[in-house]
């Protein structure tokens, strides 16, 4: 190594600063000193590291290591993600026979390791390949239950494989955004580089992979038909069950739990506004007209402020992951022009949202205040009813200005079944 240095508490190694001062040292070990470890035929490698390296594979060297730290179980998915390499064959096997130490390991250092494999650049390809050798379902047993469950014929793949296919199209999506909403780019940009929440893309990973935890518990079958209602809500509670585990932080569990809660609403918008468009289109057209990507007029302005008040800001993040899931099924019966007519429909609640929505919710007519010193109401949760509805028909043109707004609520409370109406409609919908 070198000449040792210890002055005080400080202690250095000098590697070349005695070269030649003793003219009688073994004259192997100077050249050694000096010698350039790049080149190959120097270093001593028993396990064959190089070529592991050159090959690109992950080799686990000791067949005890996964025992000593079941957490290199996941690590090894790490190298595999990060590297884009592939594990030996014989570092799967030590894998498989140590599946189990998995769950002896603190829940936020197995976080910590997903999150890596996720954010990697071979992340999808990666959990891929921990869902074969089983570890997958060992760190979200959530995910075993859509193993062999078999999908509507939009989809090739049965609910687990799925889930890796949109993780993988969702890594697509992520890199590309422009390409699939070249419309609307800007809001995706927009969105993921904004500094307030770093950890968004990463969430929208997750989202990707556990999207449809919520299908193995709803999956029913009316005929020949498959139907999966609700697994939305069902998933959603799930995706909480998995965060509280695997300790994520409260803005990720919440932006989670809202993804996959509403995850097929924009499907429901695509197929409304479809239905509309082609409405008019005359029978024999129909056919061709059907994938045409530039229907336009079947989302409402009401449609659009409920969207804005259950997504707020994290809009875009709901269209990343219906892309992503969309892209992800490629079954005989998917219909035609889904990813454009999700693109288009995103780019259609844009300019909706800044013509008609944002000055609505940025300038209310009323508020709390006035409801309680004009109306005479008690504070309360039919205040929220009230300021809605008012939104509401400001958005479709029914009112325009403060005057209107008093009038309109004046006539709201003058009938009771109405307000009662109105609370129960709010309660069903939130």
């Amino acid at each position: 190594m070198g000449q040792g240095q210890n002055q005080g508490q400080n202690q250095g190694w000098d590697h070349g600063q005695d070269q030649g001062q003793d003219q009688d040292q073994d004259q192997s070990q100077n050249q050694g000193r000096g010698q350039d470890l790049s080149d190959r035929q120097y270093l001593i490698d028993p396990s064959h590291g190089f070529d592991d390296l050159r090959d690109g594979v992950v080799r686990a060297v000791n067949p005890l290591v996964f025992l000593a730290d079941p957490l290199r179980l996941l690590r090894a998915y790490r190298f595999q993600a990060v590297l884009t390499f592939r594990l030996a064959p014989q570092t799967v096997a030590l894998i498989r026979q140590a599946l189990p130490g998995i769950q002896r390991v603190a829940p936020e250092r197995v976080r910590v390791e997903m999150d890596a494999i996720l954010a990697a650049p071979g992340g999808a390809a990666a959990v891929a390949a921990m869902a074969a050798d089983g570890l997958l379902y060992q760190v979200i047993p959530e995910l075993a239950a859509g193993l062999g469950l078999r999908q509507s014929d939009s989809h090739h793949l049965d609910v687990s494989e799925h889930g890796i296919e949109t993780l993988r199209q969702m890594e697509r999506v992520l890199a590309q955004p422009d390409r699939f909403f070249s419309a609307s780019s800007r809001e995706f940009h927009c969105y993921l580089e904004a500094s307030d929440h770093p950890d968004r893309a990463l969430t929208l990973r997750w989202a990707a992979l556990l999207h449809d935890l919520g299908k193995a518990a709803t999956c029913a079958h009316e005929g020949e038909r498959i139907t999966f209602y609700n697994h939305d809500r069902i998933g959603a509670e799930r995706c909480r069950q998995v965060s509280v585990r695997l300790r994520f932080s409260r803005e990720r569990e919440a932006l989670l739990q809202l993804l996959v809660a509403n995850h097929m609403w924009p499907f429901h918008l695509s197929n409304v506004r479809l239905q509309a468009a082609t409405a008019t289109i005359p029978t024999a057209a129909t056919a061709v007209n059907l994938s045409l990507p530039s229907c336009k007029g079947g989302v409402s302005p009401r449609a659009c402020l409920r969207l804005a008040r259950v997504l707020g800001r994290d809009l875009p993040a709901l269209f990343l992951l219906a892309m992503a899931d969309s892209l992800a099924g490629r079954g005989p019966g998917k219909p035609p022009a889904m990813e454009q007519n999700l693109a288009d429909l995103f780019a259609e609640i844009i300019i909706v949202t800044r013509e008609r929505i944002d000055p609505v919710l940025k300038q209310p007519l009323l508020n709390g205040n006035d409801l309680q010193h004009i109306f005479a109401l008690e504070p309360g949760p039919v205040f929220k009813v009230i300021l809605s509805d008012i939104e509401t028909a400001r958005v479709e043109g029914k009112i325009s200005s403060r005057v209107d707004a008093l009038i309109w609520v004046r006539q709201l409370i003058s009938s009771t079944s109405t307000l009662s109406l109105l609370v129960d409609r709010h309660r069903s919908t939130n």
